[in-house]
């Protein structure tokens, strides 16, 4: 059976709406909201047990080869599946001269995927595993204004500011 990702995303232009009451001052006022599923495999090898045959040169010049383990693998890691909601609104107000734009989102993965390394005690240095390592949750907001400072005929001089805020939360530890 394979897992179903769905996506949907809705767009509504409130400015064409012959009921809207603000033309004069807002050019066009755009409401929108998504929602979607993902996921993100464990790469291929991400199961096995790998070994690697390193040559290691000495200070009298002689060279050692041997084999050493580079990655433990775990059978048991699961797929990490994400889901996201983002709503938000773009606008163009005085006569297009002023420009906003609103997002928020929140994404949370389950069974998120990190490679984790491995006590250097067990196995040596530089081993790592492939672990589900519990529930994240991601919020943030963005804003965006713009706006034509100068539109003058052959000039126009146009600035752009963008402020951002983003939270990253470990829900929950496998």
């Amino acid at each position: 059976r394979l897992p179903k990702f769905p996506k949907l995303g809705f767009s509504y232009l409130v400015s064409d709406e012959s009921w809207f009451p603000l033309h004069d001052l807002i050019q066009s006022l755009r409401i929108r909201v998504a929602y979607g599923r993902a996921s993100r495999q464990p790469g291929p090898i991400d199961r096995l047990r790998l070994y690697g045959i390193p040559s290691r040169m000495f200070a009298d010049g002689s060279l050692q080869s041997g084999v050493t383990l580079q990655q433990v693998g775990n059978r048991e890691v699961r797929p990490e599946r994400s889901s996201e909601f983002e709503g938000g609104f773009d606008a163009d107000l005085f006569d297009n001269r002023l420009t906003v734009t609103m997002s928020g989102y929140r994404k949370t993965t389950d069974d998120a995927l990190l490679r984790v390394p491995v006590a250097p005690s067990v196995y040596g240095s530089d081993v790592t595993i492939m672990k589900n390592i519990g529930v994240l949750r991601n919020t943030g907001l963005e804003l965006s204004v713009g706006g034509q400072l100068v539109r003058s005929g052959p000039v126009t001089w146009t600035t752009q500011m963008q402020w951002s805020r983003n939270r990253n939360v470990v829900v929950r530890l496998a």
